[in-house]
């Protein structure tokens, strides 16, 4: 489980870094440059947001007394 959210913290991180990198001001090839790049990337990372939810449940299934 802790590899778990090892994955998740990296991906997380990245996707602040990009989310900085975006909002800085920069020349406009620089951005279309990294949103080309981003995209390519997120396209086979499509599973992160369904594992992430799959994690949040397992959380909210231990916390609840049954």
């Amino acid at each position: 489980m802790a590899l778990q959210w090892m994955i998740l913290t990296y991906v997380v991180a990245a996707e602040a870094v990009i989310a900085l990198l975006l909002t800085l001001p920069s020349p406009k090839a620089i951005k279309s440059t990294i949103v080309s790049f981003v995209s390519l990337i997120l396209q086979p990372a499509l599973f992160i947001v369904p594992f992430a939810s799959f994690q949040l449940l397992g959380l909210l299934l231990l916390s609840l007394p049954f």
